[in-house]
């Protein structure tokens, strides 16, 4: 199996799932429940809002993380792919 990368196209790529990620940590679901919560205080609703929160919380988290992870891992490949060109090219006689 032969594959072409474009490590422009993966910087490009990560640029993009580096605004994905702004845009997740600008999300305030939690903060926005809690203001759900204070309106309806004590009883059962407040509670089940309150354990709403900490799900939204645990999953925001963890996406926040996986989708820095991508974009870490696609800038990493644009170098690496980039480092391998240019020293094929170099071996091989190119200018770069």
């Amino acid at each position: 199996m032969r594959y072409q990368v474009d490590p422009a196209v993966l910087l490009s790529e990560a640029a993009d799932v580096g605004g994905a990620a702004r845009t997740l940590a600008g999300m305030r679901v939690v903060e926005q429940l809690g203001t759900l919560r204070e309106a309806i205080p004590g009883g059962s609703s407040a509670a089940a809002v309150s354990g709403i929160q900490a799900s939204w919380r645990t999953e925001l988290t963890d996406v926040r993380a996986h989708v820095r992870a991508l974009g870490d891992a696609l800038g990493s490949a644009s170098a690496a792919y980039e480092r391998v060109e240019t020293a094929a090219e170099r071996m091989l006689g190119g200018a770069r």
